[in-house]
């Protein structure tokens, strides 16, 4: 009988962390309490997803998905104005904030 053919890693090839589905530790970057994810904005969370059920997204395309993140809508920045004002913040599904989140990350800031 065959043997079967070594896995890619036992021959010593290595896959990224990210490629692997596990996240990467950024060292340069506040944890998400510092950064102003805390109680408070759990709990605003819970409220504006409970007025704001579907994705806002995947809505305009008349697909009914349940939102399971709130997504400002301008990157806060750490601007504490911005990351509270309600009139920037949308519900979307956690693909379409990925999408959006990938997408904004490789445009230039400004």
């Amino acid at each position: 009988m065959p043997k079967r053919a070594a896995r890619a890693q036992q021959l010593g090839s290595r896959q990224s962390s990210q490629a692997k589905g596990k996240k990467v530790k950024r060292l340069d970057r506040a944890n998400s309490t510092q950064r102003g994810y805390d109680r408070r904005w759990r709990n605003a969370r819970v409220g504006y997803l409970r007025s704001h059920p579907f994705c806002v997204t995947c809505a305009k395309a008349d697909r009914y998905i349940t939102a399971s993140v709130v997504d400002h809508i301008t990157p806060h920045r750490g601007d504490q104005e911005l990351f509270w004002d309600t009139d920037n913040w949308q519900a979307l599904c956690k693909p379409c904030h990925d999408h959006k989140t990938a997408t904004e990350s490789h445009q230039a800031p400004s």
